[in-house]
Formats: structure tokens, sequence, C-alpha cells
């Protein structure tokens, strides 16, 4: 209801196994879970899709499901799937 200069911040240890990560506003998490989101991700790249589609893809995905913030979206791939 409101608009904060606060951003929401976190932080993951990242470890040898992780892939990737998605780097989103919060449009994109409005109507997607982090596992549901993940899992579009992951499966897009196995198909070869490269991460810049991956993140179009994404990113179009959730305002086909509704949302009405910003959806802004950045994946970064550690290596090869």
């Amino acid at each position: 209801d409101f608009v904060s200069c606060e951003p929401h911040v976190s932080e993951t240890e990242l470890c040898a196994e992780d892939d990737f990560v998605i780097l989103a506003c919060d449009g994109l998490w409005d109507v997607f879970s982090y596992q549901a989101a993940v899992n579009f991700v992951r499966t897009d790249l196995k198909n070869g899709c490269d991460v810049q589609g991956c993140a179009e893809r994404l990113t179009h995905r959730a305002i086909k499901r509704g949302s009405m913030d910003n959806v802004s979206t950045i994946v970064v791939t550690f290596h090869q799937l």
C-alpha cells in the first residue's frame, strides 16, 4: 500500500551444486513461487534456451499470469547444464 526506498535484500551462500540464480523484482515473485521460477528456468536451460531467452520467457509468463507490477528478470548461470 506504500512505496518504500528500502530494498528487500537477502543473502544466500552458494555451493558448487548451484546451477544458476534468478535476480528479479517483486513483479515476478508476485505470481511465481521461488521453486516454480527455478523449475521454469531449469526446464528452459535443459531445452537449449540461452539465459537471455530464459529471462525473457519468465518475464512474459509473469505478465501473462497477471502481474501488475514491474517485472524485471536476470538469469545468471554458473556452469553449463
